[in-house]
């Protein structure tokens, strides 16, 4: 067996923090929905109107990057795919770092030392290519928090690099005069390690429950607590960094989620008129009611104009490796969106413009990314089950018919659930 890394020092973790009772933090929030102008109904959140800045922004950068850098196996998915057995992701763990009870996915932190992050030159990249907005991840669904959080010690400014790299990055893009955003997979923490549950792994070890925790069935609702907690985590990153995209990721359309959406909407769309500044929520399948934030198509497009301002994340390429950066494009209402394979997603500019079915912009050539376009072709109906391109659940509520994007085109992969 290869020299595998240093293990987690327990004695070098800080302690566990309590989110037990979140009484006073819910009242605080609950003052600001009440404050208005926007409240926690549909109704009022339908009045939210999409930002000029968005609809003219049509090259973003979004990108992952966290623990599961350290194995560089197979995608961000490792954290998962590690603890399910028969796997290669499986495989390769017990082959390269022994079981997973005693080598777990904590074991990876103290080598996520990043080392040589250096935010700025980042944000020049960014900018060199055409970037208006940039959405690093704030959490991913392996519940390792990349910003500097009070909800948990289980974050990159306490443990590995020790230093707020969202907070790092957000504030080098701010100086580059791009817009900064933020995304959120946590939702999805509910389930994700869940096959550790299933074996003898370090996921049973009650030491490590609010790291790996709640590794339930994924078929089961999240409960109160698991939902006040993913409520708190995402009013901490908009208060403490303040970002204008907020990107959600699936299993936030689950409908145990609907009234903390909407109570985080009205908190978020609140906030951001303190500010004075406009900002975007997108989302996935029928988490938001149409109109009241921006439909995300992740890898694919629509199969015609649209009314509304919608987005297209899409991959540089076929899968990912350790640190995973997307592009993401919005559309206009009188613009129209294809996605390169090769890793931009641009649109024309143009309310003034006419639509072409294969437009480039200068965000294309100034990122040299080229290529040739998807092959995509109308999505149809599917029934409920696992995603075959990598193992995972498929959200189990189908789209609404009454929404504005009904028809859409999926890249040819293989991968129906636009998960990330």
């Amino acid at each position: 067996m290869p020299d595998r890394p240093a293990r987690l020092d327990p004695e070098s973790l800080p302690d566990p923090v309590d989110v037990s009772d979140n009484t006073e933090a819910l009242r605080a929030v609950q003052a600001v929905v009440d404050a208005g102008p926007f409240d926690a109904t549909w109704e009022s959140l339908a009045a939210y109107e999409p930002p000029r800045w968005y609809e003219d922004a049509k090259f973003g950068v979004f990108l992952h990057w966290g623990v599961y850098s350290v194995p560089a196996f197979g995608n961000e998915w490792y954290s998962r795919e590690m603890y399910r057995e028969g796997t290669a992701a499986y495989e390769h763990h017990v082959a390269t770092y022994g079981p997973q009870r005693d080598f777990g996915y904590k074991d990876f932190i103290p080598s996520f030392t990043m080392e040589q992050f250096d935010p700025t030159a980042w944000a020049a990249l960014f900018r060199r290519a055409g970037a208006q907005f940039v959405v690093p991840v704030a959490e991913h669904h392996d519940g390792f928090a990349m910003y500097d959080t009070a909800r948990s010690r289980w974050s990159a400014a306490q443990m590995g690099p020790r230093r707020d790299v969202f907070g790092d990055l957000s504030r080098a893009v701010d100086d580059a005069w791009m817009v900064r955003g933020a995304s959120s997979h946590r939702a999805e923490h509910w389930f994700f390690m869940n096959g550790g549950a299933r074996f003898d792994s370090d996921v049973l070890d009650p030491r490590w429950n609010d790291f790996y925790g709640p590794a339930q069935r994924e078929e089961t609702a999240p409960n109160e607590r698991f939902l006040e907690d993913w409520l708190l985590r995402t009013v901490e990153v908009i208060d403490r960094y303040r970002p204008q995209v907020l990107w959600f990721d699936w299993w936030i359309e689950q409908p145990a989620f609907a009234p903390v959406l909407r109570t985080l909407a009205a908190y978020y769309y609140n906030r951001a008129a303190e500010w004075g500044r406009e900002v975007v929520i997108n989302h996935k399948w029928d988490a938001f009611a149409p109109g009241t934030a921006v439909y995300d198509i992740e890898r694919g497009a629509t199969a015609r104009i649209e009314p509304v301002v919608w987005q297209c994340p899409a991959p540089p390429g076929a899968g990912s490796r350790g640190t995973t950066t997307r592009a993401f494009a919005s559309s206009s209402p009188s613009s129209s969106t294809s996605c390169p394979s090769a890793g931009c997603c641009c649109s024309t500019s143009g309310r003034s413009r006419t639509a072409r079915s294969r437009p480039r912009s200068s965000a294309c050539s100034r990122a040299s990314v080229g290529g040739s376009h998807c092959t995509a072709r109308p999505s149809t109906a599917r029934g409920r089950g696992w995603c075959r391109r990598r193992g995972r659940p498929r959200s189990p509520r189908a789209r609404s018919s009454t929404r504005p994007l009904p028809r859409t085109r999926r890249r040819t992969c293989g991968s129906p659930c636009g998960t990330t």
